[in-house]
């Protein structure tokens, strides 16, 4: 369902968030005092207004409380942002979520009401923490008093492996979901209308491997040879790349096709090196 946000303070942070929520298909209303950022933005968001946030009368004018939220996003400033989140609140807007700098600005806020109070620069600061330290984690969230929900990159010791095997019990946790890739976008039938939308670019229009990285594939599995050692054409750009494979034109050389010295393994892009006009790097999600 199409829902309308409005964004104050179209800095780095709020723009990032203005644009996406565009994205996802909502409307959105952009507030900056500064003209060269609104008009940056003029025709990426729905609207956008050059408007002082501390001007109570400005902001009576956009008429906040028919927005399902409102964020305030000015970062530079934390008086200005203590002032507009009083004022966003006097107009009795459905939702306000708020950007804080310091603790100090986060517990004024929360008084003023604030439905919730981010720390954007704080929050990904712990993420890259937490990425550095733990490379097979690929995302987290964190649910208060110690506890979160983690998604991992499976290895090798995970292949191929029962769950009762893994007595992930005796280290108290609890796994949610696997995450199904591809066949996700197969269950039309079930998803709303956007998330259909959304998960059918892993049919065609997935992140694509890299040449290089397909390269090093071939080296890897063909004892050292190139795409062209093997195939009289390869072409770098793939024509379609879906969640569990990529397909690459190539021509083959007269010659047979040399096979791979070893079985591939699973999680890394690989080749399939049947005859035929094209190869196909994949992906097992």
């Amino acid at each position: 369902m199409k829902k309308q946000f409005a964004v104050i303070g179209l800095g780095g942070f709020g723009e990032a968030v203005a644009v996406e929520l565009m994205r996802l298909g909502h409307e959105v209303l952009g507030v900056d005092s500064d003209p060269d950022k609104a008009n940056h933005l003029a025709d990426k968001l729905t609207q956008t207004v050059i408007a002082n946030a501390t001007d109570e009368d400005a902001l009576a004018e956009l008429d906040l409380h028919r927005f399902d939220a409102v964020l305030v996003a000015i970062g530079a400033h934390i008086e200005a942002s203590i002032l507009c989140t009083m004022m966003v609140k006097s107009q009795e807007a459905k939702e306000v979520w708020v950007k804080a700098i310091t603790p100090t600005h986060h517990k004024i806020v929360e008084k003023l009401g604030a439905d919730r109070v981010l720390h954007p620069e704080y929050e990904m600061g712990l993420r890259v923490a937490q990425s550095l330290a733990h490379p097979n984690m690929l995302d987290y969230i964190g649910l208060g008093d110690n506890y979160f929900v983690i998604e991992i990159r499976p290895g090798e010791v995970l292949e191929d492996r029962p769950l009762s095997d893994l007595r992930i019990d005796d280290f108290e946790v609890r796994l949610l979901a696997i995450k199904l890739g591809q066949s996700v976008s197969m269950m039309n039938h079930v998803l709303p209308p956007e998330y259909a939308t959304l998960f059918s670019n892993l049919q065609d229009k997935a992140p694509t491997v890299s040449y290089a990285e397909v390269c090093r594939v071939f080296a890897e599995d063909f004892d050292g040879k190139k795409p062209t050692d093997v195939f009289r054409e390869f072409d770098e750009e793939p024509i379609a790349s879906a969640s569990i494979a990529q397909v690459r034109r190539a021509t083959r050389m007269r010659r047979s096709v040399p096979q791979p010295s070893h079985r591939l393994s699973r999680g890394r892009p690989f080749l399939n090196a049947r005859s035929g006009p094209s190869v196909h790097p994949r992906r097992c999600t």
